[in-house]
């Protein structure tokens, strides 16, 4: 569990059934999913931050999701293969821009300081967001009362140009930096190896063998 009220930077890379999970750029982790399906293909809508509560319960029951408890959060960009995704362009719930921090909130009227650190909190749904020409202000900002509005502290030009250049910095690796991106193994998994996350090994079906599961 990240909750520090930092910033960081979380990656999904996926290939056929191998998933792997880097945060800030640290030791990857990665599953194998042993369903039927060779890839991962589906025409359902894409969720960023929290699930519909009918979908949510459909996905725990299929062992999709361990709990349905919602993203709290800050959500500043977010890339999908490798494009810069607009977040104002899909469906929204309880979404609000900026990031709530030592601000004052609106909150039924009565002014307050928010109780969750520098950060804020987001839920955010979404159901398309690809696009070629993508652009995002700032960041996302949702709490779980639907009254309470947050407004972005004022930035100047010296922070802007900061968030510019540290924008340019963290763009996403491309997936042919995931070692199983173009692996060997003929009838079997491409699993990285956990103290050598730049090498792999091959996980055979049942019947094969050999170093990349042909024999």
């Amino acid at each position: 569990v990240v909750s520090d009220g930092r910033w960081h930077r979380v990656e999904l890379l996926t290939h056929k059934q191998n998933f792997t999970l880097t945060v800030d750029n640290g030791r990857p982790r990665s599953i194998v999913n042993d369903g039927l399906n060779e890839y991962l293909e589906t025409d359902s809508p894409l969720y960023l931050g929290g699930l519909p509560r009918e979908v949510a319960r459909n996905a725990v029951k299929m062992w999709h999701l361990r709990d349905t408890d919602s993203f709290m959060g800050c959500m500043e960009r977010v890339y999908i293969g490798g494009r810069l995704a607009d977040l104002s362009v899909g469906k929204q719930h309880q979404i609000t821009p900026g990031c709530g921090g030592e601000e004052e909130v609106r909150d039924q009227g009565v002014y307050s300081r928010p109780s969750h650190p520098p950060g804020g909190s987001l839920t955010s749904l979404m159901h398309s967001a690809t696009h070629d020409n993508c652009t995002i202000s700032t960041p996302h900002h949702h709490n779980k009362d639907k009254q309470m509005q947050v407004h972005p502290p004022a930035r100047d030009v010296s922070s802007i140009q900061r968030k510019q250049r540290q924008h340019k910095m963290s763009a996403i690796i491309p997936a042919a930096t995931n070692v199983c991106e173009n692996h060997q193994c003929k009838r079997g998994r491409c699993k990285p190896k956990k103290k050598r996350p730049d090498q792999y090994k091959c996980r055979c079906r049942r019947g094969w063998g050999g170093k990349f599961c042909d024999q």
